[in-house]
């Protein structure tokens, strides 16, 4: 039988050795080759456990330090008339003792003892195997007395001691005989392997030592997130799938009932009303016989939640998140340069006077003699538009530093916006917002309760959404980074981002969430009670989803990597 022998600590503890072998025999001369060892860490050492590694895929044989397969490689070399490797031996030689610790996963075996051998009943501990350095005829007796697969119990023996003949000991003229510790692997079938290979790293979407793949340090990439000693066996058989969470009436079960599928949450007399009825006076926001029209329809209303934030370092270089988004002497405080900023954004010549002079107020906010004139003085730059009820608020600006709306019930609110810096916005009551903006900076939006909020942003910095009660949220976005949406309950919710760096949504009641991404960085969703959410993303790394309670959860991902 052909071997591959894998010698560490060969010469003295200053090489790792390689010996190819077409046999168990000592004839033919087989094939060697060596690896100095010329630092510490690739050496063995009498005083700790250190971990090594070998894999053998396609032939390439490769060994290196350390318990992640494919980093910090000592050697490997490629065999030009590769066989199969079907089982790994351990042993200690050289007239030397030592303890194995040996990482490996035991089919079918929930002891975690090597089994099948004879006497009956004997046993081999798997995480500790201490080799003896003389071989007594009850060693010998040891050796495993059947090597079989058996397709109906999908067993393997997996540890055996091997009787090893004496003239073969002498004639490789070593002093004392050697126990071989053999460990049969699980069938490649049954395993996940080499989902991304230790060359292939998710490349350079910040910098060759600094992408997502090198998670843990710039040696570490996401290579074998499962390894081949870590199976997905059927993670649910045909018999025990998610069981019957639709019963075969189609429904959710315990919801309504057996005929219909969409839950009662809220009974459909207490709906949400007409948010501006068509004389456009305040709403009936406590008429429990009127639905908000187009929702779903007048018998099937919903309710929903979401949220959260966190940083993204090294978007441009390593030095800044947001590298001096104009000049280092015209920069954005807080955003990026600690040394300064904001200089003259509007000087206190140069304001915008008379954005309504007297004589053309906001006609029919509320009658034609109490408008709003003078909004902004041209003595005052940065406007309080502070009021305690806004109608159809309209802003259109090409660049907007700092501006901020407190209202306490806001309707038909309507920015446009190409450049935005620093917009905050707080309501207690909004219905009907639109936030249009090319580049977004630093927006924070603050409500209590929101009804039909639209916001289409094509690179989003820093953007906030707290809400306690939101209805129809729509969020379109090309590039987002840093978006937090927060909310208590939430209807309707809508992400579609083109590409997505550390989004996160907390929710405690979800109903109807779509989220549509391209590609999708560090994305995190966490809900109390779930209904209908759907993720459909074409590549996803770090995904985490956690939900106590969820119904009709779809996700549609082409590529995933450390999805939770």
């Amino acid at each position: 039988m052909p071997f591959y022998d894998l010698n560490f600590g060969a010469h003295a503890n200053t090489k790792t050795k390689l010996v190819r072998r077409t046999d168990d025999t000592v004839l033919p001369k087989p094939f060697a080759l060596h690896w100095d060892t010329v630092i510490d860490r690739h050496r063995l050492n009498y005083g700790e456990f250190r971990d090594f590694w070998v894999s053998w895929d396609g032939g390439i044989i490769k060994h290196g330090r350390g318990s992640v397969i494919g980093v910090d490689i000592i050697g490997e070399w490629a065999d030009s008339d590769p066989f199969p490797v079907s089982s790994i031996g351990v042993l200690n030689s050289y007239d030397t003792a030592g303890d194995w610790i040996i990482h490996a996963t035991v089919d079918g075996n929930a002891s975690n003892h090597f089994i099948n051998c004879s006497p009956p009943n004997e046993r081999v501990d798997l995480n500790i195997y201490k080799p003896v350095m003389i071989l007594s005829a009850t060693m010998c007796a040891l050796e495993c007395v059947s090597f079989f697969h058996s397709d109906k119990e999908s067993s393997l023996p997996f540890l055996r001691y091997h009787k090893l003949d004496g003239d073969f000991i002498q004639s490789v003229m070593y002093s004392a005989t050697r126990v071989l510790t053999v460990y049969y692997i699980i069938d490649h079938h049954n395993c996940i392997r080499d989902i991304i290979d230790h060359h292939n790293c998710i490349p350079d979407i910040i910098e060759h030592y600094n992408c997502i793949p090198y998670i843990i340090d710039h040696h570490n990439c996401i290579p074998y997130i499962i390894d081949h000693h870590n199976c997905i066996p059927d993670i649910i058989d045909h018999h025990n799938c998610i069981p019957y969470i639709i019963d075969h009436y189609n429904c959710i079960p315990g919801i309504i009932d057996h005929y219909s599928c969409i839950p009662d949450t809220i009974d459909h007399h207490n709906c949400i009303p007409d948010i501006i009825e068509h004389n456009n006076c305040k709403p009936y926001i406590n008429d429990q016989h009127n639905c908000i029209p187009d929702i779903i329809d007048h018998y099937n209303c919903i309710l929903y939640t979401i949220d959260h934030n966190n940083c993204i370092p090294d978007i441009f270089d390593h030095h800044n998140c947001i590298l001096y988004i104009i000049d280092h002497y015209n920069c954005i405080p807080d955003i990026i340069d600690h040394h300064n900023c904001i200089p003259d954004i509007i000087d206190h010549h140069n304001c915008i006077p008379y954005i309504i002079d007297h004589h053309n107020c906001i006609p029919y906010i509320i009658d034609h003699y109490n408008c709003i004139p003078y909004i902004i003085d041209h003595y005052n730059c940065i406007p309080d538009i502070t009021n305690t009820t806004a109608y159809h608020i309209s802003l259109t600006t090409t660049t907007a530093y700092h501006i901020s709306l407190t209202t306490i019930i806001a309707y038909y609110i309507s920015l446009t916006i190409r450049i935005a810096y620093h917009i905050s916005l707080i309501i207690t009551t909004a219905y009907m917002m639109s936030l249009t903006i090319t580049t977004a900076y630093e927006i924070s939006m603050t409500t209590t309760t929101a009804y039909q909020i639209s916001s289409t942003i094509t690179t989003a910095y820093h953007v906030s959404l707290t809400t306690t009660t939101a209805y129809q949220i729509s969020l379109t976005i090309t590039t987002a980074y840093h978006i937090s949406l927060t909310t208590t309950t939430t209807t309707q919710i809508s992400l579609t981002i083109t590409t997505a760096y550390h989004i996160s949504l907390i929710t405690t009641t979800a109903y109807h969430i779509s989220s549509t991404t391209t590609t999708a960085y560090k994305i995190s969703s966490t809900t109390t009670t779930a209904y209908p959410i759907s993720l459909t993303t074409t590549t996803a790394y770090q995904i985490s989803l956690t939900t106590t309670t969820a119904y009709y959860i779809s996700l549609t991902i082409t590529t995933a990597y450390q999805l939770s």
